[in-house]
């Protein structure tokens, strides 16, 4: 199975001006350069997000909308995300 150029796509749920939100995307771009890809998304964008997820931001989810994890990157759950 191939994988898409800059490996796989996940959602950072983010706001406006959120720099906790800017210091998770840096990291994850560090820690995992060219293997993920992040699209960031305003957590209020979506009824669904702001209401699961609106006190919790940032927070990443995988491809598939599932959650990894919020606030600060937990390396090893997307570690473990990355490899299945």
């Amino acid at each position: 199975m191939g994988m898409a150029l800059g490996g796989r796509r996940y959602t950072l749920l983010t706001r406006p001006g959120c720099h906790l939100c800017e210091d998770f995307e840096a990291e994850l771009m560090a820690e995992f350069e060219g293997r993920l890809e992040v699209e960031t998304a305003l957590v209020d964008s979506d009824p669904v997000w702001s209401e699961a997820y609106g006190l919790s931001i940032p927070v990443l989810l995988a491809p598939d909308g599932r959650f990894v994890c919020a606030v600060t990157p937990d390396i090893d759950a997307i570690e473990a995300d990355l490899s299945t």
